[in-house]
C-alpha cells in the first residue's frame, strides 16, 4: 500500500545519488546487469481495468485535484500514462509500478517523460517488517518533448521491495513511459593512454552519482547555471552547461586533474557547440599548492559541433593540469571528445640569464658596463634614438663602443612613447623609424623593448612589420622555448630588490632550464627615491653570482636564436 510522501522528508537510511535536469533520450554507459525488474515497463498492457496499465497504480495524497489518463501516446507506442493536477494546495500525484523485490545494493532507475512543470523522482523503500521510508532522488525541470530521467539508487540493508514515484506537486501535466530498474555495476572505464591523458575523455561512462566518471561541474561568481548529462554529443554522449542569468564568474565541466610536467608542451582539443562565446583555459596546480591559469583561446559561438585544438605550455614547478572549457555569460555550451597529450619539453638545454638595461642612461655605461666587462659578461641595452647625446644619456659613440665590445643594442623607440596611444603613422615612426635610424648609424638593432612595457595588437604588428626578431615586455616571468618571441617576459631589479631575490630568480631559471631576463634601468650609488635604479655593488654581486653558479649569460638575440630549437 502506498503511504503519502512529503517531498521535504529528509533522506533516511538510503544512500542516494541523483541527477537533475532535462536530458534528450541519451544514456551514459553505466553498466547494468540482469533484467528489468519492472513488469510491463512500457505500460503497453492494460489491466482488467482498461484505464490502468497492468502492474501499475495511481497515487495521490493531500488537497489537490488530479486526473489520471491511460492509455495516451507514448515515446515509442500507445502505452503511456498521464496525470494532470488542475488545482493544488498540498500533496502530490503520481503513477507508480508495483513494488519489486530487491536486496541491498546499487540499482539504476530511468524513465521517459514529458511535463509542463517541475517534477520529482522519489524512491519508496519497504523493509522486511512492512515499514516505509522515502528518499528524493531527482528534481527534473519541465520537458516539453520526451526526455530521459535517470538516477542511481543505493538500496539500504533490510529493504525488501522498492518502487519509484515520478510525481508532480503543483498544477501541471506529466506523461511517463519506458520505465527501467536494473542492478547497477560500476562501469570499467578504460585507463588513460599516452595519446590521451584524460580518463573517460568522451564522457561515455557514468558513475554511481549519475555524472561522467572522472568529471566535475565547476563555477564561481554571481550567475545561475544548470548542468546536463548525458546529452547527445558529437560522438555518443556529451555534457552541457546553461547559464540563464549572469553578473560575473563562469560555469564549466572539467576533467579530474592529471599529473603535469614543468615547462612542458601539451596539445589539447575538444568538440563544442554553443550559442555564445566560450573560453578555453588551463588550470595548473604548482608544487606549492597555488594555481596558475593559462588562457588558451577565446572562441566564438558555434551552431554545429566544432573542433578546437591548441597548445598549452605548463609553467615551472607544475604539479597537475586540467582544462576548463567555460562560458562567462548567458548561453549554452556543450562539449565532447576531449583530448590532452604531451608534445615535448619547452625547456632549454640549460637555464640562461640575460642582463637588460633600458633607456640608454649614461650611468649604466659609466657604472655598470665596466663591472660587467671585467667579469666577461655581455648585456643588451635598449636605447632611445632621439635621446642619444642628451643630458644624462649615452652618446652614439658610447653605444657603438658597447656594440663593438660584444654587447647587444636594441631599439626602445625614438622618444619612449607609449605605443598604445599613438596613431598608425606615429606608431610606424617610433618602431620602424627608430630601426631605420639605428641601421643608418651603424647600430644593428635586431630586437625591441616596449616603452613602459605597454603593448597591444597594433604595437605587436608594428614590431613584426619593422623586421625585429623579437620584443621584450615588462611582464614578469620566465621564458621557455615556446614563449611568444614578441612578448618576452622579465624580472625587474629595482631599488628595493634584494640580492637574495635575484639569486632566487637565477636559481629557479637554472633548475627549470628557463631563460631569465633581468631588467635594470639606472645604475648609481644613491638609489633613494629612484625606484628604477640599482647600485654598482648590486651589479657586481649579481655578476659574480652568475659566474660562480656557471649560469650562461646571453644577449636577447642569442636567446631568441635558441627558441624553437
Amino acid at each position: 500500500m502506498e503511504q503519502k510522501h512529503f517531498i521535504s522528508r529528509s533522506i533516511m537510511t538510503a544512500a542516494i545519488v541523483f541527477l537533475t535536469g532535462i536530458f534528450p533520450l541519451s544514456f551514459a554507459r553505466a553498466d547494468t546487469s540482469g533484467p528489468n525488474l519492472i513488469a510491463n515497463p512500457s505500460l503497453e498492457t492494460a489491466s482488467a481495468d482498461p484505464s490502468t496499465p497492468l502492474g501499475w497504480n495511481q497515487g495521490k495524497w493531500g488537497t489537490n485535484t488530479a486526473v489520471f489518463s491511460y492509455p495516451v501516446a507514448g515515446s515509442d507506442g500507445a502505452g503511456a500514462a498521464n496525470l494532470q493536477i488542475t488545482s493544488y494546495a498540498d500533496g502530490d500525484a503520481k503513477w507508480y509500478f508495483d513494488p519489486v523485490a530487491v536486496s541491498a545494493g546499487t540499482y539504476q532507475f530511468s524513465d521517459s517523460y514529458k511535463s509542463d512543470t517541475k517534477t520529482y523522482l522519489v524512491a519508496q523503500f519497504t523493509d522486511t517488517a512492512g515499514a516505509f521510508s522515502y528518499a528524493s532522488i531527482a528534481t527534473l525541470n519541465p520537458a516539453p518533448d520526451w526526455a530521459a530521467a535517470k538516477a542511481i539508487v543505493t538500496v539500504p540493508s533490510g529493504t525488501a521491495r522498492i518502487t519509484v514515484f515520478h510525481l508532480i506537486n503543483s498544477v501541471g501535466s506529466l506523461t511517463v513511459d519506458n520505465y527501467s530498474l536494473q542492478v547497477y555495476t560500476a562501469p570499467v572505464v578504460p585507463p588513460p593512454t599516452p595519446d590521451n591523458l584524460i580518463t573517460n575523455p568522451s564522457l561515455e561512462y557514468a558513475g554511481a552519482d549519475g555524472q561522467p566518471v572522472g568529471w566535475f561541474q565547476g563555477g564561481w561568481g554571481n550567475n545561475t547555471s544548470a548542468y546536463s548529462y548525458p546529452i547527445t554529443g558529437y560522438n555518443g554522449n556529451a555534457a552541457s552547461v546553461q547559464t540563464t542569468s549572469y553578473t560575473d564568474g563562469d560555469a564549466k565541466w572539467y576533467f579530474a586533474p592529471v599529473t603535469a610536467k614543468s615547462n612542458w608542451r601539451y596539445l589539447f582539443s575538444d568538440y563544442y557547440r554553443s550559442d555564445t562565446a566560450s573560453v578555453v583555459e588551463a588550470q595548473v596546480q604548482l608544487q606549492d599548492g597555488t594555481y596558475q591559469y593559462i588562457r588558451a583561446a577565446n572562441l566564438p559561438a558555434a551552431g554545429t559541433w566544432t573542433k578546437f585544438s591548441g597548445e598549452i605550455v605548463t609553467p615551472p614547478n607544475a604539479k597537475s593540469i586540467t582544462i576548463f572549457h567555460l562560458i562567462a555569460g548567458v548561453g549554452t555550451l556543450a562539449t565532447d571528445e576531449y583530448s590532452l597529450a604531451e608534445i615535448g619539453s619547452a625547456a632549454f638545454a640549460k637555464g640562461m640569464v640575460s642582463l637588460n638595461f633600458d633607456d640608454g642612461w649614461l650611468n649604466t655605461y659609466r657604472n655598470g658596463y665596466p663591472i660587467l666587462k671585467t667579469l666577461g659578461l655581455k648585456s643588451t641595452y635598449y636605447v632611445m634614438a632621439d635621446a642619444l647625446g642628451d643630458t644624462g644619456y649615452m652618446t652614439l659613440a658610447q653605444v657603438k663602443t658597447l656594440q663593438s665590445s660584444g654587447n647587444e643594442i636594441g631599439s626602445h623607440t625614438k622618444t619612449h612613447a607609449d605605443l598604445t596611444t599613438l596613431t598608425p603613422e606615429q606608431l610606424t615612426d617610433e618602431v620602424s623609424g627608430s630601426k631605420t635610424w639605428f641601421t643608418a648609424n651603424g647600430i644593428n638593432a635586431a630586437t625591441f623593448a616596449y616603452p613602459f612595457g605597454s603593448y597591444n595588437a597594433a604595437a605587436d604588428a608594428a614590431v613584426k612589420s619593422a623586421g625585429y626578431a623579437g620584443a621584450r615586455t615588462s611582464d614578469p616571468g620566465y621564458n621557455s622555448k615556446v614563449t611568444n618571441k614578441y612578448k618576452l617576459v622579465m624580472q625587474s631589479v629595482e631599488n628595493t630588490t634584494t640580492l637574495a631575490q635575484v639569486k632566487q630568480w637565477i636559481n629557479q631559471a637554472k633548475q627549470n632550464k628557463t631563460w631569465l631576463i633581468l631588467l635594470f634601468h639606472k645604475v648609481q650609488t644613491n638609489t633613494s627615491g629612484e625606484q628604477y635604479s640599482t647600485t654598482p655593488a648590486m651589479i657586481a654581486q649579481i655578476g659574480s653570482y652568475l659566474k660562480t653558479q656557471q649560469v650562461p649569460v646571453i644577449t636577447n638575440s642569442q636567446g631568441l636564436g635558441m627558441m624553437g630549437q
